[in-house]
């Protein structure tokens, strides 16, 4: 059944209650466990992006 939610993001979104957030590479970092998955497009240019996280 593979799909979205089984794709490992390539960086996650963690939020907080004391208005930080912070990227991070793995979700064991995302605080709360609540956050936002961000997952390229298999076009997307990864370098270029890898740059702004």
């Amino acid at each position: 059944m593979g799909g979205f939610f089984e794709k490992k993001a390539n960086f996650y979104l963690s939020s907080t209650f004391f208005k930080q957030t912070a990227v991070v590479p793995d979700f064991s970092q995302v605080n709360y466990k609540s956050g936002v998955a961000i997952i390229y497009h298999e076009s997307a240019p990864k370098d270029k992006l890898d740059t702004l996280f």
